[in-house]
């Protein structure tokens, strides 16, 4: 993706793997994670512009994944106009909720860890939003 601009469809299909395979994850994976969803928010197509990163979100992410603190690294992936539900399955998976900006609904998603399903959460939700934009 470096110097070279991606369509919607392309980057739409890049979130959905990486939201599918974050589902799939292994906890020692939460930054990998975290990271390569960041990098898809540092290139935000057109409808989504509004979600991308901001300098300063890009450096609380950085610092709290230093920290070991990865859920909350998830969270500062949120875009500003974005909702977020959390919970747990039973007690080997956490579960959330993202509802983004247009979006009709939320999506939900699992993870063996908070960060991933937020981050599964969170790709996926891209796709459902922009589905959204479609009916429209």
């Amino acid at each position: 993706m470096m110097g070279c601009k991606v369509t919607i469809s392309e980057w739409l299909a890049q979130v959905d793997e990486l939201g599918m395979a974050a589902t799939q994850a292994e906890p020692d994976q939460q930054d990998a994670y975290i990271f390569a969803m960041g990098r898809m928010l540092s290139h935000c197509p057109g409808d989504f512009a509004h979600a991308r990163l901001s300098d300063s979100q890009d450096e609380r992410i950085c610092a709290f994944v230093g920290k070991g603190a990865y859920a909350d690294a998830a969270l500062a992936l949120l875009p500003a106009r974005s909702g977020l539900m959390t919970s747990c399955v039973g007690q080997l998976m956490a579960c959330a909720s993202v509802r983004l900006e247009g979006q009709v609904g939320e999506t939900t998603a699992t993870g063996q860890t908070f960060a991933l399903a937020i981050v599964s959460a969170l790709a996926l939700s891209f796709l459902d939003a922009y589905a959204a934009f479609a009916l429209v």
